[in-house]
């Protein structure tokens, strides 16, 4: 098949056509596609989250890195100095029948969770070789997690110098730090500590969770830290 246009020819093959009519007659009409957008509030799914695990609400509010918050994890140098630091002290101890014991991971030599599914609190137990840092620094360092501004040193001081001493059943000498007194509203992260010295080492039993909780299980959190044994 030819065409003339002016003075030229053109020549077209017949299959061209052919083949042309046939991708023509094979078309089909477009596929339909349904999609449905579904939005997930935000705030329901966090809710749904702590009704399916009462303590996750503590893992945003209160830090989890132990005794050293705050410090650089990605300087291996000091990481290292850390876990050197962490001693394995063989303590028992008794734990309050509204608290669950779960087995100690990392630094934590145990983790205990309150079972009230309202109020919930969570306690560690942590061992450190030496002094630790000394009692001022690692108040210091705990209010600084829960956002408490810290006074200056001589009222720092005298608040350690007004907190509950008291002694453990191997005899060893406990310090409770109740950083509630800072706060006011029952909703404020907040902590209760015990720094248990022993030869060689310091014991720190910490409680997390809101100002209403941690006063809630303070006699609680004092029972065990009292009944914490060093196995010889």
């Amino acid at each position: 098949m030819k065409y003339q246009l002016g003075s030229q020819w053109f020549f077209y093959p017949a299959c061209f056509l052919a083949v042309a009519t046939a991708m023509a007659g094979c078309e089909k009409e477009p596929l339909k596609r349904h999609y449905t957008e579904v939005f997930i509030d935000a705030q329901k799914q966090e809710r749904a989250n702590n009704d399916a695990d009462p303590h996750a609400s503590l893992q945003q509010m209160m830090p989890q890195d132990e005794i050293h918050a705050n410090l650089n994890m990605r300087d291996m140098g000091l990481q290292q100095g850390l876990d050197a630091s962490v001693v394995k002290t063989p303590l028992s101890w008794e734990t309050p029948k509204e608290w669950a014991e779960k087995t100690g991971s990392g630094m934590r030599l145990a983790t205990f969770v309150s079972l009230d599914e309202k109020h919930p609190v969570e306690t560690t137990i942590i061992s450190l070789g030496g002094e630790a840092g000394g009692d001022a620094a690692n108040v210091t360092r705990w209010m600084r997690q829960i956002q408490i501004e810290v006074p200056p040193a001589e009222e720092l001081e005298d608040f350690i110098s007004r907190q509950e001493r008291l002694t453990s059943v191997s005899n060893l000498p406990v310090l409770m730090v109740d950083l509630t007194s800072f706060q006011n509203q029952p909703d404020s992260p907040s902590m209760i500590a015990a720094i248990i010295e022993r030869e060689g080492a310091t014991i720190f039993v910490k409680m997390n969770g809101s100002r209403q909780a941690v006063l809630e299980n303070r006699g609680r959190f004092k029972a065990l830290v009292q009944s914490i044994k060093v196995n010889e």
